[in-house]
């Protein structure tokens, strides 16, 4: 009998846009940001990887926005 072995992988994730008011500037400052999730498990259960990166770009405040 052959088997094929077995194991786990899974893709989830978030996009989104997020938006921050400054009432003493009365300025909006928008912002993107993505997160995806990578979930890999081994056919004994035993071992798994999670790899999970965010990245955001802000169009006003550079040092938000990061990859």
């Amino acid at each position: 009998m052959i088997q094929a072995p077995v194991w786990a992988l899974d893709f989830r994730g978030s996009l989104g846009v997020e938006a921050r008011y400054f009432m003493y500037d009365n300025e909006v400052q928008p912002s993107l940001f993505v997160e995806p999730e990578w979930y890999w498990q081994n056919e004994q259960s035993n071992s798994s990887i999670t790899f999970k990166p965010f990245a955001r770009w802000d169009e006003t405040d550079q040092e938000r926005s990061h990859q």
